[in-house]
């Protein structure tokens, strides 16, 4: 078997070799046709080539890489550092990513982690294969989180700044792997597929894996798996702590711990591969445009509405207000425009319940009916409808009036993004989501509540399921549910620097945050400043106004 699979390796590493000249061809003239577009966005078509030439370089230059593993040329390249820092950046990468599948990425930690001696490099891509495999193969709404753990001697627990090693847990939420197949996870070429579920399936061929055991052994460590079948799966990297296990061939000449550019790379066309959708109708959306739901029980106005309107929208249609209902529940769109006489539910009564519904009450509603009396459309906006348009209606007026709701609604999201002081009733225009946004970040700004690991918890206390809050705060602010809750504490923070003479590593505790420096560079991010500059610099201004 030991010979057969080096036979295997052999005859791969040669034929990959012959499979890098054209498909770096390809690419190059996939490139070509993207800048000929100029300034139009490339077909889906376009883009699903792409991402999968991509995939399959880096496939390639895995397999490579790992031959030279195999073949002992790879050598170890240690430096002292701090490999927490080092998580939070590579985690970071994965932000969009997790987005995408509206999936939690969480990081946990003790208060100290002593520093150990690893390659950035290859300790990069350890994490970069379990974090791609854990949100690939975790559905919607699920969990991935990064667990760092320092160990110590039997009745020494406690002292982690004497830790003996370091355990790196990267655990999901996914579809798990059979009890029965889980030796065959860091086999060579050995094949690992778990029933399907959801539609994905859990598959290996052992290369990416095996790879990351090789990575793992080669920092002297161990990599184990635990897995039960829909309930998710356990990796544990254990890293020895200290130099004495490293000889002077596997020290570097200089500490570098920076992230790879071309991994970064690799992760973006990995997100682009791997996003997929349990709705066929979303997973065929540009995503670029604004999603519009036409409801009326006449094909014909549906045809002339979605030929309107198509060529800057994702166009949906439904034949009466309970379809409707269904899809603007599952879907989210940004606008909805219906009629008002309906079978099985009428315009007014769908109205009425998207409006009454926590979920929906934030998407523009703008009816059409024949009825054009002033008693009609004072009961149509009554229901909370956003415009009211009569039978035969101006086409024109139609376009004009879903562009100034859309604006409208562009223009609250920005004064999210903008305000230092947020006030939910100023990017909001009902009294449904001020108190949802309100209650949002009540619960946020708890001492009790850490960090985003508290997602559950949200959700929970909120009455939604973590797919829904995404798209509820997607649709209300452009952010995902980890942006809010980020936005939320540096926004508290901002406060507590201004209001206080607290310590920076104080509020960065008060605010959520375990770890100083990961506190400094986000605040930098949002507001421009590091703590300490913002609070002297808006301190300053204020004495300046006052003399």
């Amino acid at each position: 078997q030991e010979e057969l699979n080096k036979l295997k390796m052999s005859f791969f590493t040669n034929i990959s070799h012959e499979f890098k000249t054209p498909l770096t061809l390809i690419i190059g003239h996939l490139d070509s046709l993207k800048s000929a577009l100029k300034n139009s966005p490339p077909p889906e078509a376009l883009r699903n080539i792409e991402a999968n030439a991509r995939r399959l370089l880096f496939l390639i230059n895995q397999l490579l890489e790992f031959r030279k593993a195999e073949s002992g040329m790879m050598k170890l390249k240690a430096s002292r550092g701090n490999i927490l820092s080092f998580i939070y950046e590579v985690c970071d990468s994965f932000t969009e990513m997790a987005k995408k599948k509206c999936i939690g990425l969480n990081i946990i930690h003790p208060g100290h982690v002593p520093e150990i001696w690893f390659d950035g490099e290859k300790t990069e891509k350890i994490l970069f294969n379990l974090l791609s495999n854990a949100i690939k193969y975790t559905g919607e709404g699920g969990e991935v989180t990064v667990e760092v753990r320092a160990l110590s001697f039997p009745g020494n627990i406690k002292k982690t700044r004497n830790a003996m090693s370091l355990q790196i847990m990267v655990r999901d939420t996914g579809i798990g792997i059979p009890p029965d197949e889980l030796e065959l996870v860091f086999e060579r070429f050995g094949k690992v597929a778990s029933k399907q579920k959801d539609n994905m399936r859990w598959e290996s061929s052992g290369i990416g894996l095996a790879y990351t055991k090789r990575l793992v052994e080669l920092h002297h460590g161990t990599i184990k798996v635990s897995s039960k079948p829909g309930k998710g799966s356990v990796f544990t990297v254990t890293l020895p702590a200290g130099r004495k296990h490293l000889s002077d061939e596997e020290i570097a000449g200089h500490a570098g711990h920076e992230l790879s550019m071309n991994y970064q790379d690799q992760i973006e066309e990995l997100s682009l591969s791997t996003e997929f959708s349990h709705q066929e109708e979303i997973s065929m959306m540009d995503k670029s445009k604004p999603v519009l739901l036409v409801v009326d029980d006449n094909p014909s106005v549906c045809s002339v509405i979605v030929r309107k309107f198509d060529p800057s929208f994702n166009m949906l249609t439904a034949t009466n207000g309970k379809e409707g209902l269904d899809k603007a529940r599952k879907l989210l769109p940004d606008l909805i425009i219906s009629d008002i006489m309906m079978p099985v539910m009428d315009g007014i009564e769908l109205c009425n319940t998207l409006k009454e519904d926590m979920l929906t009450c934030h998407i523009p509603v703008v009816l059409l009916t024949a009825k054009s009396g002033e008693e009609n459309q004072l009961a149509g906006i009554r229901t909370g409808a956003d415009a009211y348009i009569a039978k035969p209606y101006n086409p024109d007026i139609l376009e004009a009036t879903v562009e100034n709701l859309l604006q409208t609604r562009k223009l609250l999201r920005k004064k999210f993004v903008d305000q230092t002081t947020f006030q939910p009733s100023s990017v909001v225009n009902n009294k449904l989501d001020e108190k949802f946004l309100k209650q949002l970040i009540l619960i946020i700004e708890k001492d009790d509540f850490a960090d985003t690991a508290d997602v559950p918890l949200l959700c929970r206390e909120i009455g939604m399921s973590r797919s829904a809050l995404y798209r509820k705060l997607k649709a209300l602010t452009d952010y995902s549910i980890q942006d809010f809750i980020r936005i939320v504490k540096l926004r508290k923070s901002a406060r507590l620097l201004l209001e206080t003479s607290l310590t920076v590593s104080e509020i960065a505790y008060l605010s959520g945050f375990t770890n100083t420096k990961h506190f400094s560079t986000s605040f930098r991010k949002q507001f421009g400043e590091t703590p300490t500059e913002y609070r002297r610099h808006i301190t300053s201004s204020a004495d300046i106004r006052e003399n």
